[in-house]
């Protein structure tokens, strides 16, 4: 594609004028196809082909607005650089939204900081998006500049926003720092037949989740970073993996049979492993494959643990933060727990503390 593009060159060889005719009689749907395996904005650049190429773009199925890279460095620089770059990006996302014709896309991706202030925006973004039956949808609003935790101050998802007049297209959503309610997850999820995979991270609405239903075919659920967040249940009996990393949490597993793979971290983890979450391994125990736990080593506490078997556990990922003078082998009876184990990767961060005695 790339001779493709060069084509209005006047050093253009009688040979690139031949294969451009040759691609110019493909029907649109073959230069569609073409146009998206290639980056958006290479797309809308053949739009100066011609006539014809001019509306081609438009019926990009994978749209991708990824502008994280012009946010680096912007937090050490003033608010009017910050706004200047939001509005570009601004006009960037609806300039193309305006020009897009094709009925349905398949992928529908936000990577940018924006806010609150921004509401009205992205809510057409997202009716835009929910609209054209999109699959893959994300909105990340995050930045560096923004403490996720303490922040309130973030777009939210409202269920005004979301109208189900027929069944979502979606098989992947991925929200972050994006204030949503349980309640509207699972009013989402319940309209949402097709949804395989869910990301949330640093949403500070997020207190309770309830994932339910035979007819739910969730396999992947992700939960980062919600700092008010309280409990989660799961009766997900296509749940395959699950992450979870944050405050300390009530996790309760109602029927979970396929179950395999566990990452626990975060705050949680520091006492998930004594109050929260093993007492309630041996729901899944037996088929637990993956285990991935970050935590700190507390060697008097650890001695205490009373792992259950771990049976089918083939990989265990241990992510530890200790001091300098403990020692590891308080993990030994985890290891010991898991006799199918064959995989073993352990990860330790040393840290000290400085004792002023002046």
């Amino acid at each position: 594609m790339s001779e493709v593009l060069q084509i209005t060159s006047p050093s253009v060889s009688k040979a690139q004028k031949r294969e451009y005719d040759n691609i110019n009689e493909l029907p649109d749907e073959v230069l569609i196809s073409i146009l998206a395996r290639m980056p958006m904005k290479e797309a809308a650049r053949t739009s100066v082909l011609s006539r014809r190429w001019k509306k081609l773009w438009t019926s990009h199925p994978y749209l991708v607005f990824d502008g994280s890279n012009s946010l680096r460095g912007i937090h050490y620089r003033s608010e009017q650089v910050l706004e200047s770059e939001q509005f570009k990006y601004l006009n960037w996302v609806n300039d193309v939204l305006e020009s897009h014709h094709d009925a349905a896309i398949d992928e529908f991706k936000i990577r940018f900081y924006l806010d609150q202030c921004y509401q009205s925006d992205i809510d057409d973004w997202v009716r835009f998006a929910f609209g054209k039956k999109v699959q893959r949808f994300e909105l990340d609003l995050s930045s560096s500049r923004v403490i996720s935790h303490v922040q309130d101050s973030g777009y939210e998802l409202c269920s005004h926003t979301l109208h189900f007049q027929t069944p979502l297209s979606l098989t992947s959503l991925v929200l972050k720092q994006v204030r949503v309610s349980g309640e509207v997850l699972e009013n989402l999820l319940s309209n949402s037949p097709f949804l395989e995979r869910l990301c949330i991270g640093a949403s500070t609405s997020l207190v309770h989740l309830r994932l339910a239903g035979p007819s739910l075919c969730l396999t992947y659920l992700e939960i980062t970073a919600c700092a008010r967040m309280k409990s989660l249940e799961l009766d997900a009996p296509n749940l395959l993996s699950l992450k979870y990393s944050g405050q300390n949490i009530e996790i309760r597993f109602i029927e979970v049979p396929n179950l395999a793979e566990v990452f626990i971290g975060g705050m949680f983890v520091e006492t998930c492993t004594r109050n929260y979450f093993l007492p309630l391994v041996p729901t899944f125990a037996s088929q637990l494959q993956k285990l991935v736990l970050e935590m700190r080593v507390d060697e008097r506490k650890m001695k205490l643990f009373e792992y259950p078997i771990l049976s089918q556990l083939k990989e265990l990922e241990l992510q530890v933060r200790a001091r300098d003078h403990d020692s590891l082998l308080c993990l030994t009876s985890l290891i010991n727990a898991s006799p199918s184990l064959n995989q073993l990767s352990l990860e330790v961060i040393c840290y000290c503390f400085e004792l002023n005695n002046g």
